[in-house]
């Protein structure tokens, strides 16, 4: 093998290795926090809810608080970037600024929302059933 093959060959190993990092890095989940359930649990999240973007909230008609909700979030590109279950009436998602559709299924029943996550502060969505 000549020198200009073998730097070929390995100029292509390397980018298609920088190719799967980035990819591996893009699967990383945004970083969220599920709960609220009392006045304790949603004392101990308004703490921490400066260091997120987004703060969903699940709520009855009626005004109780519902936990057991199903959320899904994708970007603006259709990518999908978090799949969980929010175990409790608070979800708070840390999400860079942009567009995103945001999922909720409560008891087979989905809303989906349409959501600007700014470039600073919380966003909060309220989500009723």
């Amino acid at each position: 093998m000549n020198l200009q093959n073998s730097v070929r060959r390995h100029g292509c190993l390397c980018l298609l290795l920088a190719s799967l990092a980035a990819l591996a890095q893009a699967a990383e989940p945004p970083a969220y926090v599920t709960g609220g359930v009392g006045e304790s649990g949603r004392a101990e999240l308004t703490a921490i809810q400066e260091q997120f973007s987004l703060k969903l909230v699940f709520a009855a008609h009626s005004g109780a608080f519902l936990g057991a909700v199903n959320v899904d979030i994708v970007d603006s590109a259709g990518q999908s970037l978090l799949s969980a279950v929010s175990d409790g009436p608070w979800m708070l998602v840390n999400l860079p600024p942009g567009r995103y559709r945001i999922s909720a299924t409560y008891r087979d029943a989905t809303q989906t929302e349409e959501v600007e996550v700014p470039a600073s502060g919380l966003r909060q969505v309220d989500l009723r059933w």
